[in-house]
Order: structure tokens, then C-alpha cells, then sequence
């Protein structure tokens, strides 16, 4: 019996590795403390419930991921952006940048290895 792992499961696995893993790492780095809850101004807080659910339900209507993957990358770099224009000091805005960095990477890579629509 021969245990073969498909190229998919690897995808995954390796995307997660790399959006989880380079949080801590970078939490360490920095010396930030892990995420606890925080203050979000309300309209901060319904846009980012709305790009969330939005991602969600583009992911199961339309035909690909591509479109949700998109919409999450908006989501980390607004984040980014809102977390480095008000709170610099806190140093949380790099892990959001990093965060859509690695999703536009992974999501490139995903679009050139064919996943740009469900089998």
C-alpha cells in the first residue's frame, strides 16, 4: 500500500504553514502579543463582517475561488492600511500586510497551477 498526497492537500497545507507561521514568527519578531479582542470603530467593523461574508458567498455562487481569494486580499491590505493610519505604534499592521502578501503569492501560484476553477 503506497500513501501518495495530492498536489491539492499540499497547496493547502503549505498555505496554511505559511499565513499561520509567519503571524508567529512575526509576532515574535515584533514583540507583539498575541491578538486579543480590540476596539474597531463600527464602521470598521461592518466592513470587515461585509468583505468576510462577501468572500463566503462569492466562493460558493460564482465558478472559481479566484474572485473570494481577491476580496480576502482587499481585506488584509484595507486592514493594513486602517491599523498602520491610526494605530502605527502597535506594529499590528505589518502581520496584515504580510498576511495579503502571502494570499496574492499563493493565490498567483494557485491561478498558474490550474485552480482558478473547482473540478
Amino acid at each position: 500500500m503506497v500513501f501518495t498526497i495530492s498536489k491539492d492537500f499540499l497547496f493547502l497545507l503549505s498555505f496554511f504553514i505559511l499565513l499561520f507561521g509567519s503571524e508567529g514568527y512575526l509576532r515574535k519578531k515584533l514583540g507583539l502579543p498575541n491578538k486579543k479582542e480590540k476596539k474597531l470603530h463600527p464602521l470598521q467593523k461592518w466592513l470587515d463582517f461585509t468583505m468576510i461574508l462577501s468572500a463566503i458567498i462569492v466562493m460558493f455562487l460564482l465558478d472559481g475561488p479566484i474572485v473570494s481569494m481577491c476580496i480576502l486580499i482587499c481585506h488584509s491590505f484595507l486592514q493594513s492600511f486602517v491599523e498602520w493610519r491610526y494605530n502605527k505604534k502597535s506594529k499590528e499592521w505589518i502581520i496584515y500586510l504580510t498576511s495579503g502578501l502571502i494570499l496574492f503569492v499563493l493565490t498567483i501560484i494557485g491561478i498558474l497551477l490550474g485552480y482558478s476553477y473547482y473540478q
